[in-house]
């Protein structure tokens, strides 16, 4: 999954694009999603996932880290970009230091 956002937007109409597989979103369609108990239960404001049809709990996120290292499986991040400001051009412009502030 990957998703393109404007910060500038206003609250609620954020999200500008959302890929699934590299297709388009649709909305009437379900999909299966993963999240951690806290976004779950609408934490930072996700009320959509309390609506889920099929929910189900299982380990802690820190469980399956645990698990994962006690079998050392090696963990990499995505090749891809999967959240991208749309405005990041902008800000990046906005927030480069200037000559005097670099660092030698």
């Amino acid at each position: 999954m990957r998703y393109d956002y404007d910060p500038k937007l206003p609250l609620g109409n954020r999200v500008v694009d959302i890929r699934v597989e590299g297709d388009a979103w649709a909305a009437e369609k379900e999909y299966l999603i993963a999240t951690n108990a806290m976004l779950a239960v609408g934490g930072h404001h996700q009320k959509t996932f309390t609506r889920g049809a099929s929910r189900s709990e299982h380990e802690s996120q820190s469980e399956v880290v645990k698990k994962a290292f006690k079998r050392r499986i090696s963990v990499s991040p995505p090749e891809e970009i999967r959240i991208q400001k749309v405005s990041a051009h902008q800000e990046q412009t906005l927030s480069k230091p200037r000559e005097s502030q670099r660092r030698p």
